[in-house]
């Protein structure tokens, strides 16, 4: 009779030794049980990503109650699906994707930061039985050999594009500031679609940041400049206008128009200061007639005021009024 089942346990053993999930590329197996993840994923910045994780076994009935928890370093308890525990860093952010009742322990990390970039561990935990004897609670996790490491990273994108030129220069620089996980590459390209040599400054190796610098002198054409930032997960284009070198009549001019508006302001500085004096020494005028003339009217004596243009006719004008 034994002999009639070993081929049927045979073959069975052969197709659980040899399973694998198609989303998963390493496992962690026994004799009765296996767990299977990916050793490496690729996620980017602010978007989703799923860490897979299936688990199989042939103990039938003996194994009950299964539930799922993910660590985070190996020790960071990150998300428990019995307990629905999930770790502040992550809440609102993972969720099954699968039912872990069923040994699907894949999760999905939403909004990837950079921070996420770590090596994480799935674990289960279930009932177990042994020989009809009473269950006792047991867990099944990856080894540390074989875990998943999630990496993080970023689009390329254009930050900031820029002009640059000293007066005193007929260079123009034109700047290109990128960032990219890879580092990206920053092409320039002048009006004729022709590659531009450029130098690149890297800013931040951890995101990373790159500033690519390239220098327009005179005799570089006219038109819109292109910054190309690209890595393996996409590109992106923007353009500088360069309307050419100045001519020197051009900054002569500029100079005198300069010239012409400081000059400009100083004479109404100027004539601003000459009309407050004047209108000082008239306020002083008045009151040198107002007392005279309280003087002489208070000891019956006529004062006589000798005055020059507009300024005597007002001042001889007071004089009447107050007589």
């Amino acid at each position: 009779m034994l002999m009639l089942y070993l081929p049927f346990v045979l073959l069975f053993g052969n197709i659980f030794a040899d399973y694998q999930h198609p989303d998963t590329d390493i496992c962690t197996s026994t004799k009765t049980m296996k767990l299977c993840v990916q050793r490496e994923v690729i996620g980017l910045r602010g978007e989703d990503v799923i860490l897979p994780c299936r688990f199989i076994h042939n103990e039938g009935n003996n194994i009950k109650e299964l539930s799922l928890v993910w660590y985070k370093h190996g020790k960071k308890l990150i998300f428990n699906s019995s307990t629905n525990d999930t770790h502040r860093g992550f809440k609102g952010r993972i969720q099954t994707v699968g039912n872990p009742s069923d040994g699907d322990g894949s999760v999905r990390i939403r909004y990837l930061k950079m921070e996420d970039e770590a090596m994480y561990k799935c674990q289960f935990e279930f009932d177990q039985s042994v020989k009809g004897r009473k269950c006792h609670r047991t867990k099944f996790q990856a080894k540390k050999d074989n875990r998943t490491r999630l990496k993080v990273d970023v689009r390329p994108a254009i930050l900031h594009i820029w002009m640059t030129q000293e007066n005193s220069s007929s260079t123009v620089e034109l700047e290109c500031k990128g960032e990219g996980k890879p580092s990206p590459s920053i092409i320039w390209r002048n009006p004729h679609g022709h590659l531009v040599k450029t130098s690149i400054v890297h800013e931040n190796p951890s995101i990373p940041n790159v500033v690519s610098v390239m220098n327009i002198r005179g005799e570089d054409p006219p038109g819109n400049y292109s910054c190309t930032v690209e890595n393996e997960h996409g590109m992106e284009q923007k353009f500088l206008m360069y309307k050419g070198p100045k001519s020197k009549n051009s900054a002569h001019a500029q100079k005198a128009i300069v010239g012409w508006l400081m000059a400009l302001s100083l004479f109404f500085i100027f004539l601003f200061a000459f009309g407050f004096y004047i209108y000082r020494k008239k306020e002083e005028i008045t009151q040198v007639i107002y007392r005279s003339t309280a003087t002489s009217q208070n000891q019956n004596v006529s004062t006589v005021l000798f005055c020059e243009g507009d300024l005597c006719s007002t001042v001889f004008k007071s004089i009447i009024q107050f007589q």
